[in-house]
């Protein structure tokens, strides 16, 4: 591919009115050199957004300057990787060793950078995250709330990630993530997983296996004793109906139907179709009314309760999980009728499986 020469540009805005210039007076080969020439103006002095822009302007101006298209595009990664400090490349070797160059850069130049001292609180337990925290200097430490004291789970150390569980999923906080000492930290928005989906499709991809390495905060909770989903939990089969309700109880919103998927003595899980993401982003956190008929046969059991939303879960063809806890526990002759109800499901199932 022929290199073209650029010469050094002291006035970049004199030579962007130039380049305006030429577009009116339809000089498309001026032009292009010119838009050349801040592209890599711009790119050496790391305004990255800026040269992308440009670059974009070029594809317009002239999409078969496939020369000038090409070289800027390279030049800029270059650029890119010229930039990013070594120190940084160390602590996260492993994570940009799964990435393409392209990858790599994306992802730095979407970081953010945060800083805090100790006892700055990032996210909180029950709570809402929508930022995945890498840490470069200094500890965090993950807490979690039992009965008003506070439990440490885990000290995150350089090299590690914190926040997967809220970043890829919609959940409510399981934890408390704070600073242990003066800490510096990449933090990533999850708006940039809608960014990244046509220029890096597989990025997200591959940042999820990276971060599925890791122990999940479910784990550590299970290790220390402080498992959320401790109570037995029954598949059984019941529908219902949801309402959306105020902390006064007062309904706010229509009723919707839904099918439950399990249930336990501190709360449930049941399935609801739904045709767009953020309807189902706008329950988490937000309480609401269950209705639920449970039969088995000709047994029914009602349940009504008043509940808050942990967790949704995306499926497939429209389906959501909606996880939710009990505002009350369930009363201890309501689980035993649950308890029943299951064995007597799972001894109709093994009925029907020997004929």
């Amino acid at each position: 591919m022929k290199q073209l020469k650029v010469g050094a540009v002291d006035d970049l805005s004199q030579l962007e009115r130039e380049m305006d210039q030429h577009l009116k007076n339809n000089e498309t080969k001026a032009a292009v050199q010119a838009l050349y020439q801040l592209i890599v103006e711009y790119a050496k002095r790391r305004e990255f957004e800026k040269a992308e822009s440009l670059r974009e302007k070029l594809i317009a101006v002239d999409s078969m300057a496939l020369s000038e298209i090409v070289t800027t595009a390279e030049i800029i990664e270059e650029e890119k990787n010229r930039s990013k400090p070594k120190d940084h490349l160390k602590t996260w070797e492993n994570l940009y060793g799964m990435l393409t160059r392209e990858e790599s850069n994306a992802l730095y130049y979407s970081l953010k950078d945060g800083e805090g001292l100790g006892t700055d609180t990032l996210f909180r337990q029950g709570g809402r995250n929508s930022n995945l925290y890498f840490l470069n200097e200094g500890q965090l430490i993950l807490l979690c709330n039992q009965g008003g004291k506070e439990v440490a789970l885990k000290m995150v150390r350089p090299g590690e990630i914190a926040g997967e569980d809220t970043f890829f999923y919609d959940s409510l906080c399981t934890a408390t993530l704070r600073t242990f000492t003066h800490a510096r930290f990449n933090y990533l928005e999850r708006d940039v997983l809608a960014k990244w989906k046509d220029s890096f499709p597989a990025l997200e991809g591959k940042l999820r296996d990276y971060c599925a390495r890791l122990e999940k905060v479910n784990d550590l909770l299970e290790r220390k004793g402080l498992d959320r989903r401790s109570e037995k939990r029954y598949g059984l089969p019941g529908r219902g109906v949801i309402q959306v309700i105020n902390q006064e109880g007062v309904p706010v919103s229509s009723a919707f139907k839904g099918e439950l998927a399990d249930i336990s003595a501190n709360g449930c899980c049941f399935y609801v179709k739904l045709s767009r993401k953020e309807t189902a982003r706008l329950l988490l956190g937000r309480r609401l009314i269950l209705k639920f008929v449970v039969s088995v046969g000709k047994y029914k059991l009602q349940i009504q309760q008043a509940a808050l939303v942990v967790a949704v879960r995306a499926h497939p063809f429209d389906d959501y999980t909606v996880h939710v806890k009990f505002d009350k526990r369930l009363q201890n002759q309501l689980i035993e009728n649950l308890a029943g109800l299951a064995e007597m499901a799972a001894n109709q199932t093994r009925s029907v499986t020997l004929h």
